[in-house]
């Protein structure tokens, strides 16, 4: 499982978990999955130091090995931190990777010990050609990596007046909410969610300060990606996932173990099929499908799962007023028409296709209402399911 947040779910971001993904490429994070659960990260040649704790004896590469002995990936061993237990490794295209060395293979980790004896050799500093700040670029002093002064592809950073917090919905399977603010990335937690392993514990309460999680500090990265390795990592060891609190000490949550990802995920994949199981039952308990539910329900295959979009196809009459709906779940009503060959939904799919062509201006859909709403003009994000449902309503013979 992984992170999520209201930006945006491996674990559902998580997904909230909340997002299973129909296939590998659908995943997030990955690279990080393929390769040990690891994401490249960006670090400023300025910020760049060899930890005091680290000795290194040359710039040779290594081929490090998961804990599991299931990935392996090849790179030079360019800080370690014996207290925190943080490593980071540069791979040969350049790309650097941060990570806690429990992840790695018993070997690894005597390697590393071994790394300590060894007289210091001061990495070198590469050539760059700096180039001129975009006037348009945002800007921050709190850290020094590329990170945080680069435009990145989510943008999760607060805001610069700092009265935006950027905020993780649902730390996956922990059951917390955590809001990133001022300064980067501190971390608030916002709601402990019932009944949920952080509950369990009777320690954690909205407006405490998480100082580490399991020795790691949100910086350098996206992190949803950190979050999303720690919980990873988790779930395939032993479940124990630490949070150092302010002022109050450290919590210890447990997680369920639900094993490591296989190569070949998530086909053939012990731990997928526990994740998808688990969101169908989830799903099925519900009263009414929300968005995607009917697809996801369809695509597991199991026969108990059907019954349950049976259920909630039982005399619908619509799928909601907006364009967004008929976007959104439209697909899931003819994909179970093909499904089920139930003549039922006919009529459903032919009334939201009329409703879209009364609504459609010049090509195009808004997200709400009839054509003549347009506060905000023609929304690609709602009117390209838009058509991708009328392309199966044709299918359907509607």
């Amino acid at each position: 499982m992984t992170a999520t947040s209201n930006t945006s779910r491996k674990n559902q971001i998580p997904i909230n978990k909340n997002q299973i993904p129909s296939n590998k490429n659908q995943i997030p994070s990955n690279n990080i999955m393929k390769k040990l659960n690891l994401a490249p990260i960006h670090i400023g040649w300025k910020s760049m130091v060899v930890s005091a704790a680290l000795l290194i004896t040359g710039a040779q590469a290594k081929t490090w090995t998961s804990a599991d002995g299931g990935k392996t990936f090849k790179g030079e061993l360019t800080s370690y931190d014996a207290k925190t237990g943080s490593v980071k490794v540069t791979l040969s295209n350049g790309r650097k990777m941060s990570f806690n060395r429990k992840i790695l293979s018993k070997q690894d980790i005597e390697f590393l010990t071994e790394s300590e004896k060894k007289p210091v050799v001061a990495v070198s500093k590469p050539s760059v050609i700096k180039k001129a700040a975009s006037k348009k670029s945002h800007k921050t002093t709190a850290k020094s990596g590329e990170y945080y002064n680069g435009s990145t592809i989510f943008q999760p950073r607060p805001e610069v007046n700092g009265k935006k917090p950027w905020n993780v919905q649902n730390f996956g399977p922990v059951g917390l909410g955590i809001d990133l603010v001022k300064p980067n990335f501190t971390m608030v937690i916002t709601n402990v969610e019932e009944a949920s392993p952080a509950a369990k514990t009777g320690k954690l309460k909205t407006g405490q300060i998480i100082e580490s999680i399991n020795g790691q500090i949100l910086e350098e990265r996206d992190p949803r990606e950190i979050l999303g390795d720690i919980i990873t990592q988790a779930e395939a060891t032993d479940g124990k996932i630490s949070l150092k609190i302010k002022d109050a000490g450290t919590v210890l949550v447990t997680l369920p173990v639900m094993g490591a990802y296989s190569k070949t995920w998530p086909l053939d994949c012990p731990k997928s099929d526990k994740i998808v199981r688990k969101l169908a039952d989830y799903l099925a308990a519900q009263k009414e499908p929300g968005w995607g539910a009917v697809l996801f329900m369809l695509s597991t295959g199991e026969e108990k799962d059907l019954k349950v979009v049976r259920k909630w196809m039982a005399g619908i009459e619509t799928i909601g007023v907006f364009n967004w709906h008929k976007g959104f779940k439209g697909h899931g009503l003819c994909e179970y028409y093909l499904r089920t060959g139930d003549k039922k939904v006919l009529p459903v799919i032919k009334k939201m296709t009329e409703e879209l062509k009364a609504n459609m201006y010049r090509g195009a859909w808004s997200g709400r209402g009839g054509p003549a709403h347009f506060s905000y003009g023609t929304v690609h994000a709602a009117g390209a399911p838009c058509a991708t449902f009328l392309i199966l309503a044709k299918v359907c013979g509607v």
